[in-house]
């Protein structure tokens, strides 16, 4: 266990020094992106976000404009415009060829790019999460804690022939977790949920 605290240390101390150098070297394509604005988010989203907030907001309201799977407490929901997600997906690009030092998100994905170390986490992540997602997971899960998200890691993987193919079964280590189709024309894609562990 002491190994693994190490390693867990020192990969965060190598994720700190890559910010650095990315924030002091990295040339952003779309600036933009980087701050949080309405206009990113699909208008089906805002409604709902408008209704999460509402004096009368219930659970029985909320389910009845997403779309629900199963028992298992999987819904599917609108978030990004299609045009903020082909910025943000040009801005990924750009920083992937770029050369700048790469944190990648997991042990799993050799194609990504952790959002924190691009400069993302203050202005974009964060207020997505406090102002937008957890009016929503409150409704959602209330007995997960979907009240009081405190934290997040926020990363974006990619797929394709010659690279990463798809990603193991896991668990991720989390009270919800939030998946984004950024929209390029694909094939496959799906995701599969398996049994949930508490």
């Amino acid at each position: 266990i002491e190994a693994e605290v190490q390693r867990r240390k020192e990969l965060i101390h190598q994720s700190v020094e890559r910010k650095a150098l990315i924030s002091k070297g990295y040339q952003r394509k779309h600036p933009e992106v980087y701050i949080l604005q309405d206009s990113f988010l699909a208008p089906g989203f805002l409604e709902i976000v408008r209704y999460c907030t509402s004096p009368a907001a219930h659970l029985q309201g909320l389910l009845s404009s997403i779309e629900s799977f199963s028992d298992k407490r999987i819904y599917r929901l609108p978030v990004f415009t299609e045009e903020f997600c082909q910025a943000f997906v040009e801005e990924l690009e750009n920083f992937e060829q770029s050369d700048m030092p790469k944190g990648r998100p997991n042990t799993m994905n050799n194609y990504g790019v952790l959002l924190n170390e691009l400069g993302m986490d203050e202005t974009l992540i964060t207020p997505l999460r406090e102002k937008y997602l957890q009016p929503i997971t409150a409704l959602l899960y209330p007995d997960l804690g979907g009240a009081c998200l405190d934290s997040h890691k926020a990363f974006v993987v990619k797929y394709s022939l010659h690279e990463d193919l798809d990603l193991s079964s896991h668990y991720d280590n989390a009270e919800v977790t939030l998946n984004v189709s950024l929209g390029k024309d694909f094939t496959e894609g799906n995701l599969y949920f398996g049994d949930f562990r508490q």
